[in-house]
């Protein structure tokens, strides 16, 4: 099963358009994503724009130079951006302790 962000992650990989170096485009809901590798190196540049037009992420990832996937970047973005709603980003920690 499916967790609430692997799911977006899917959606937003299959709403946006991919290159070699990541995705860029709008999702559905607006947003506007931008997660491309640096050239020569593992990180990610991660832009996420609110259709208002406002930065809801906008950095390099990650930050210890360990080697992530587009995949995982994508899903940074959406955390860092704040896009799953509370139900979801309680469902993505587990059940409470």
């Amino acid at each position: 099963m499916q967790t609430a962000l692997q799911k977006k992650v899917a959606q937003v990989l299959a709403e946006v358009e991919r290159s070699e170096r990541g995705i860029a485009g709008y999702a559905k809901d607006g947003h506007h994503f931008l997660v491309e590798r640096e050239e020569d190196s593992d990180r990610f540049y991660i832009m996420v724009t609110h259709p208002c037009g406002s930065n809801s992420y906008d950095g390099w990832w990650p930050k210890d130079g360990t080697h992530e996937t587009l995949e995982a970047a994508v899903a940074e973005a959406i955390e860092g951006a704040c896009l799953l709603d509370e139900r979801a980003q309680a469902q993505q920690k587990g059940p409470a302790s």
